[in-house]
């Protein structure tokens, strides 16, 4: 994946978002990490058997393969994820 820092090659195409039916019917998924859900709420699963719950919004990067939601949702990947307070220096830093 390093040919598009070389100039001879193409960055493969940004991820798009997943959409996964509603009726809280257990559907696969391209395997990758998720972090913004659209619709929902949804639970995902990397195994399909221990399932995490998630709200309609940003939360910490899940890898799911497997995604159920109680209504028609969109699960995609924040290309740009904001810096949390905690990682930002609040003087100077030595490198």
């Amino acid at each position: 994946m390093l040919a598009g820092c070389s100039g001879g090659g193409s960055l493969p195409p940004a991820p798009t978002g997943v959409v996964v039916p509603g009726s809280d019917v257990a559907v696969s998924i391209p395997s990758r990490a998720y972090d913004v859900l659209r619709g929902g709420p949804c639970e995902l699963s990397a195994d399909g058997l221990v399932w995490y719950a998630v709200a309609s919004s940003t939360f910490p990067p899940i890898a799911a393969a497997h995604a159920r939601c109680k209504s028609a949702s969109t699960l995609d990947t924040v290309a740009a994820p904001p810096i949390p307070s905690w990682g930002r220096p609040s003087g100077p830093t030595k490198a």
